[in-house]
């Protein structure tokens, strides 16, 4: 075996030593991190159905032409998550922005946009502690690991209305973002009469990951009645690279992802159901196979009925349901997520502008592995400009 291939190994080890489950205790944030789905708050709270149709999410190029006019969205989404393993909880709130969006209509046939999306995300904090007897002396090891980081994929997009029934869209994504994990163990010797004199140091490890890439995305929605439309999308990813501190490298692929949905218009009401699939499996090059690399598959149902009318417009309510594998596993298996959410939308600035509300209730769980359990509470805040 080379010196550069001891390095790699080294290098992906330390990154994703601290994904297991024991250390970082979160059944959402194995491997390289969690996926938040690159949907609006919107979409997100309506079962992901509008995802396809939402000019701010980052899914369906095609879509960009229902900004109308230029306009601006910004999202917040903190999660508040409880994880349960054999009967002991620990609990962490992880603050999340996961998608930024600005839409430029061209005339009546053509619009642009940039935007922003977090692909998988990682921060966490853990502590534990151990005390033990080295050389006739009590000493407590305290152990503090730290994981921060995300990749993200920035989209440059163009749509154009081709009939009056027929969008199409396509968008040039660079994928970026880096992961750092640092581990700290000290030791300290406990009060009283010590019977030597050694003293103890800190020992800190560092990883540090950055990632690059490249995709390409293709929509397109269509209007074959007056009150149903379909959308489907599909991102082709090219090679992406990881650099560990760097010096070591490793290779993969931005995964491939493909999605349709439907909605129906009844009454002023919104009623979708979407399909989604992502290729998780091409960045085990990347590091994590071990504890399983999967692709996911999601399906979601959900409904946005019009409110009552406040000042500046028509309030929005919104319901849905989610249900998808996530694509890093605990112990080779693929964890499973249900999400169950709602929300509210208020027009302001008489309809230039909106902010979305969202409650969103996840509960995950490990096939096979029944005492792992994790409940998760994101409450989501967007915020949606038209000039």
């Amino acid at each position: 075996m080379t010196s550069a291939t001891v390095g790699r190994a080294l290098a992906a080890a330390l990154l994703l030593c601290a994904t297991t489950l024991s250390a970082q205790g979160a059944v959402a944030l194995q491997g390289y991190g969690y996926p938040p789905g690159q949907l609006t708050v919107r979409a997100a709270t309506s079962g992901g159905g509008l995802g396809e149709f939402d000019q701010a999410a980052s899914l369906n190029p095609a879509s960009l032409l229902n900004w109308g006019v230029a306009g601006a969205y910004l999202q917040y989404s903190p999660e508040r998550r409880t994880t349960s393993v054999a009967g002991v909880n620990s609990t962490a709130t992880v603050a999340r922005f996961p998608l930024f969006s600005i839409g430029l209509p061209a005339g009546a046939k053509y619009a642009f946009g940039i935007s922003s999306s977090t692909l998988l995300e990682r921060n966490y904090s853990t502590t534990t502690t151990d005390r033990q007897v080295i050389r006739f002396d009590s000493v407590t090891t305290t152990s503090l690991t730290t994981a921060r980081g995300a990749m993200n994929l920035i989209q440059f997009g163009g749509a154009m209305q081709v009939t009056p029934w027929l969008r199409v869209g396509t968008a040039l994504g660079l994928v970026t973002g880096e992961n750092r994990v640092k581990s700290e163990r000290s030791i300290q010797p406990d009060s009283g009469v010590r019977v030597d004199t050694v003293s103890y140091g800190t020992i800190t490890e560092q990883s540090t990951a950055t990632f690059g890439g490249s995709a390409l995305s293709v929509g397109v929605e269509i209007a074959p009645a007056k009150k149903l439309s379909i959308a489907a999308s599909a991102r082709l990813g090219f090679r992406m690279r990881a650099d560990f501190n760097d010096s070591t490298e490793l290779r993969g692929d931005v995964p491939n992802r493909a999605g349709a949905a439907v909605r129906w218009e009844v009454g002023g009401s919104n009623i979708a159901l979407r399909y989604n699939w992502e290729g998780w499996s091409s960045m085990k090059g990347l590091g994590g196979a071990s504890a399983g690399v999967f692709d996911t598959r999601e399906i979601g149902i959900g409904t946005e009925v019009p409110g009552p009318k406040v000042p500046g417009g028509q309030m929005l309510i919104r319901l849905g349901v989610r249900n998808r594998g996530l694509p890093y596993g605990v112990s080779g298996r693929q964890p499973k997520e249900n999400i169950f959410g709602g929300g509210l939308g208020f027009p302001i600035g008489f309809g230039r502008a909106q902010i979305d509300l969202g409650l969103e209730r996840a509960s995950r769980n490990v096939p096979g592995l029944p005492s792992v359990k994790e409940n998760g509470t994101i409450v989501s805040f967007g915020f949606r400009l038209r000039t």
